[in-house]
């Protein structure tokens, strides 16, 4: 028995491999497609469990249930407006009260002109 030698032409063995070749490359698509509608088919059950979940969560309400929690909330957003406005008032008042400073007559002015404060804007104070 020689290995040397084949028996079959060469354009049959070039056909045998190509048309294997091709039945190859089929299979694996088909293989591909298959995986592929799996995965999507996945996909969409898991879309509609989620949205079932979430429609089951859903609550109806009545119209008047609806309008005494938005009174509730308007009630809460007034209160808690009236609550700031106190407490911005409160931080201004002791801002105003920390701004009084008493400047000393032979101290520099204030203003930045570079005279004393008696010869620059303490003379309109004694006024």
């Amino acid at each position: 028995m020689s290995f040397g030698k084949n028996i079959y032409p060469p354009w049959i063995i070039y056909d045998v491999v190509f048309t294997y070749a091709v039945m190859h490359k089929k299979i694996r698509n088909r293989n591909i497609k298959k995986e592929s509608f799996q995965m999507f088919t996945e996909m969409l059950d898991t879309l509609k469990l989620s949205v079932i979940m979430t429609l089951s969560r859903v609550q109806v309400r009545l119209p008047e249930e609806i309008e005494a929690a938005q009174r509730a909330q308007q009630e809460a957003a007034a209160r808690e407006m009236a609550r700031h406005q106190y407490s911005t008032n409160e931080k201004l008042a002791s801002k105003q009260q920390n701004l009084v400073i008493k400047i000393g007559r032979n101290e520099p002015c204030p203003c930045g002109s570079g005279k004393k404060y008696k010869h620059c804007h303490g003379s309109r104070a004694k006024v």
